[in-house]
């Protein structure tokens, strides 16, 4: 059982577009569907984004009014290999929370940051789909 919870004070995600996300526009399983579906009516944002996003966007830090209402989704934050996302963590709130689907060494993350591995029994998509489904969306 994963330890691993949503937060109701969520209200805006941010998501990487890849192996996290990507497969939801190719072979997306019906309840992964409906769990989005879900999300989406109720009063959470979701942006599908780069890595470089936040940037383009013109957001800061201040842009977000408490970092308990921001959460990051993403799969590389390894600062050894390709680290793309974790240059979405750096573009906000250091104790924001950032759920990585991807088993990854935590020694590799970036430190100071509130990366959290996800410890459920499936990773990237499937994870997130797990990660929802034991959530009180």
């Amino acid at each position: 059982m994963p330890k691993v919870f949503w937060r109701p004070s969520v209200k805006l995600v941010l998501s990487d577009v890849d192996e996290t996300i990507a497969d939801v526009y190719t072979k997306a399983s019906k309840p992964l569907i409906n769990l989005l579906e879900r999300l989406l009516a109720s009063d959470v944002r979701l942006f599908l984004i780069s890595a470089d996003i936040l940037n383009y966007l013109g957001l800061t830090t201040a842009d977000i009014k408490t970092h308990a209402k921001l959460e990051i989704w993403g799969d590389k934050f390894s600062e050894a290999r390709s680290k793309h996302d974790s240059l979405t963590s750096r573009s906000v709130d250091p104790r924001v929370r950032t759920l990585d689907f991807r088993i990854e060494d935590v020694g590799e993350l970036p430190k100071g940051y509130n990366i959290v591995i996800w410890d459920g029994n499936k990773h990237l998509h499937n994870g997130l789909l797990e990660y929802l489904e034991g959530s009180a969306i």
